[in-house]
C-alpha cells in the first residue's frame, strides 16, 4: 500500500551520527572502570613476568626491577620486533604487559578523539544519512516532536536559527543532532534530499509556509513528504484546496495541526451519537463554551463527524457571550451553512446561539459540552461550576470536557472526579507527536481511498483518480474523514444489524456525512448534473440522496459495505 510505512528507515551514518552526539555514548569509551582494568592488567603482568625474568639475586633489586618495569612498557619498543635483543621476551607474561602498556596512550588518545571530536565525528557523518527525519523549527518550538520521534527510533536533526553551545549540546545528549537553520547551508549538511520527511514547525503559518516553499525551490530532487504546520483554520482550508502550491513540481507539501490532532485524539469515537441514542435525543448537540482555534476545530469536527442512522444531522451550540469572536468562523463556513437544505434534501440548522449562558448549562437536549477560556485556571473553576450544576439537574444528560494546555496534574483533576467530565483535550505537543509524524498515520485513511479506486474504471477521468501519495490535500483530507467515521458506522451496525434496510440506511447516512464534510471543506453543488469541477470546488454529487444516480450511489454503498465485510472478518477470527 502507498502510505507513510514506506518510508526508508535511518540507515547506519545516521545512527552513528546520534551515537556520537550522545555525551554519554561518545564517552563511554573512557568510561574509569575500563582505565582501571587496563591500568591493573599492565602493571600486575608486567611487574609478576619482570620478577620471574629477572636475573638479579637479590631480592631488594628484584623487586625494584619489578616495580620500574611496567613504566618501561607504556609505549611499543623495537624489541617487539628484534627478539634477539631482549630474553625478556621469552616470558609470556611480560609479553601481555607490554601489550597492555602499549594500550594505555593509545586508548587514551582515540578516547580523547571521540570524547572532544565526536560533535564533528557527527557532522562528517551527515552528508552520508539516510532515511531521518529533519525538523525546522525556532528553539524549542518543535522539542516535542523530535523528542517523540527519537523515542520512536528515528533520527532527527533539528535546524534551529543560530542555537548556541549549551543548546546543540543538551539536545545532543537526548540523541537529537541540533545545525543552524540558515538555507541552503542547513539542506547541504543534513542530506536533505534524502531525509524520509522534512518538518517545517514554526508558531506563524504564513512563516512555516514560506520555508517550506524555499526548501522545495532549493532541493536539486522532488521531495514527496514535506510536512507544514498550519493552525489557522481559514489557511489550513486553503493549503487543502490550493493544488499548485501542496503538489509543486519540487515538493509535495502536507499540512499538519496540533489542534486537529487534538480533536481527533478525543471525539473521532462513536460516544457522542452513542450517548444521543442512549438518552433518546433526536441529534447530537454539543455546547460550546469560549472561543479558540481549537474550538473552532472542535466545531468543525463536531458538524461532519458525528453522524449516525436515526439522528438528525449534527449541531452546536455558541455561548452568546463568545459569539463575536465566532463570527470569522461562521463567515469561513456560511456558504456551507445555507446549502444545507439544497444538499440534504431537509431543514438543518447545524449552528445556533443560546438565549444566555444558563440556558445553555440548563439545555436536556446537549450531548457535551466543551469549553476553553484560554487559561487553565479559568477553565477548571468553570468546569466543575458547571458539572455540580449538571449533577443536582436530573433532566440533564450532557458530559463536560474541558481543555487543557498545561500539565498532567491538571487533567487529573477531572480524570479523578466523580463528576461525569469526559478526557480532557489536551495541546501537549508530545503527546500527539507521534500521531502527527507516524509512519502510519494514514494507514486506514489510504485503505479507503484505496477502495474508492477499485470501484472505478482505470480510465475514468476523475480527479481523486489517482495513487495515494500524489492524490490532492482535499481528498486525502476527505478519506481521513471517512475513515475517523468508522466507529460510528460500526455502532450502527451493532445496533441495527445488517439487513438490507438497515444498510440501505447506512448508506444514505453515509452519502450525508460525506456531502457535509465536503461543504465544510470549501465545496459547494452545481446546477450542471453533468460536471465537478475542482478548480471551481463545485461537486455534481453534493444533492440529496434520492438524486444520485444509481452509479453515484455505489460509491457510498462501497464505503459501507466494506466496512460490513470487514466488521465481519474480524468477528469470525475472534471466533
Amino acid at each position: 500500500m502507498d502510505t507513510d510505512e514506506q518510508l526508508p528507515p535511518p540507515n547506519l551514518a545516521a545512527r552513528i551520527a546520534v551515537w556520537a552526539t550522545k555525551r554519554g555514548h561518545g564517552s563511554t569509551i573512557g568510561k574509569p572502570v575500563i582505565f582501571l582494568l587496563l591500568i591493573l592488567c599492565w602493571f600486575s603482568l608486567t611487574s609478576l613476568g619482570a620478577w620471574q625474568a629477572s636475573p638479579e639475586p637479590d631480592v631488594g633489586r628484584r623487586l625494584a626491577d619489578a616495580l620500574y618495569a611496567p613504566f618501561t612498557f607504556l609505549a611499543p619498543q623495537d624489541s617487539y620486533l628484534n627478539q634477539a635483543e631482549s630474553a625478556l621476551l621469552t616470558d609470556p607474561l611480560l609479553w601481555f604487559g607490554r601489550f597492555f602498556g602499549a594500550a594505555i596512550p593509545v586508548y587514551a588518545i582515540v578516547w580523547a578523539a571521540i570524547a572532544w571530536g565526536r560533535r564533528g565525528l557527527a557532522h562528517a557523518l551527515l552528508p552520508l544519512a539516510r532515511g531521518h527525519v529533519i525538523v525546522f523549527s525556532e528553539p524549542g518550538e518543535g522539542d516535542g516532536i523530535a523528542r517523540r520521534l527519537t523515542s520512536d527510533g528515528e533520527v532527527v536533526i533539528q535546524a534551529e536559527r543560530e542555537p548556541s553551545p549549551e543548546r546543540i549540546e543538551a539536545m545532543g545528549n537526548l540523541g537529537i543532532i541540533v545545525i543552524d537553520a540558515e538555507l541552503p547551508t542547513a539542506l547541504r549538511r543534513s542530506n536533505a534530499e534524502k531525509a524520509s520527511r522534512l518538518v517545517v514547525w514554526g508558531a506563524d503559518d504564513a512563516d512555516n509556509l514560506a520555508r517550506a516553499l524555499k526548501i522545495g525551490e532549493l532541493l536539486t530532487s522532488r521531495h514527496e513528504d514535506i510536512l507544514v504546520r498550519m493552525e489557522s483554520a481559514q489557511m489550513h482550508r486553503a493549503m487543502r484546496l490550493s493544488r499548485t502550491i501542496l503538489t509543486r513540481a519540487d515538493a509535495r507539501l502536507r499540512p499538519l495541526s496540533l489542534y486537529q490532532a487534538a480533536v481527533r485524539e478525543v471525539l473521532a469515537d462513536a460516544d457522542l451519537t452513542d450517548a444521543a441514542h442512549h438518552f433518546g435525543q433526536d441529534a447530537v448537540n454539543v455546547g460550546i463554551i469560549g472561543h479558540s482555534r481549537l474550538l473552532e476545530e472542535v466545531a468543525t469536527f463536531v458538524l461532519r463527524h458525528n453522524w449516525s442512522v436515526g439522528l438528525a444531522p449534527p449541531r452546536i451550540t455558541i455561548d452568546p457571550a463568545y459569539a463575536l469572536h465566532w463570527e470569522r468562523w461562521f463567515e469561513l463556513h456560511r456558504q456551507a451553512f445555507d446549502a444545507y437544505p439544497q444538499v440534504l434534501g431537509r431543514d438543518a440548522k447545524p449552528v445556533s446561539l443560546a438565549s444566555d449562558h444558563d440556558a445553555l448549562i440548563n439545555d436536556p437536549t446537549l450531548s457535551r459540552i466543551i469549553l476553553d477560556l484560554g487559561d487553565d485556571g479559568a477553565t477548571v473553576e468553570e468546569a466543575f461550576r458547571i458539572g455540580l450544576h449538571r449533577s443536582r439537574e436530573a433532566a440533564l444528560h450532557y458530559s463536560i470536557q474541558p481543555v487543557t494546555r498545561s500539565t498532567h496534574s491538571v487533567r487529573a483533576l477531572y480524570r479523578e472526579g466523580e463528576m461525569h467530565f469526559e478526557e480532557p483535550i489536551s495541546l501537549a505537543l508530545q503527546r500527539h507527536a507521534g500521531s502527527l509524524m507516524s509512519r502510519q498515520r494514514d494507514r486506514a485513511a489510504a485503505r479507503k481511498h484505496l477502495a474508492y479506486e477499485e470501484g472505478i474504471p482505470d480510465e475514468a477521468d476523475l480527479p481523486a483518480n489517482k495513487p495515494w501519495r500524489h492524490l490532492d490535500e482535499t481528498y486525502v483530507h476527505a478519506s481521513r474523514a471517512a475513515a475517523e467515521h468508522d466507529p460510528i458506522k460500526k455502532s450502527d451496525l451493532a445496533r441495527l444489524s445488517d439487513s438490507p434496510a438497515a444498510q440501505e440506511k447506512m448508506r444514505r447516512n453515509e452519502h450525508d456525512r460525506w456531502s457535509v464534510e465536503r461543504l465544510l471543506d470549501g465545496w459547494l453543488p452545481t446546477a450542471d448534473r453533468d460536471a465537478t469541477e475542482p478548480k471551481r470546488l463545485l461537486h455534481r454529487d453534493l444533492v440529496p440522496w434520492e438524486k444520485l444516480e444509481a452509479s453515484d450511489k455505489e460509491k457510498d454503498a462501497a464505503q459501507v459495505d466494506a466496512l460490513i465485510a470487514q466488521t465481519r472478518k474480524e468477528e469470525s477470527q475472534e471466533i
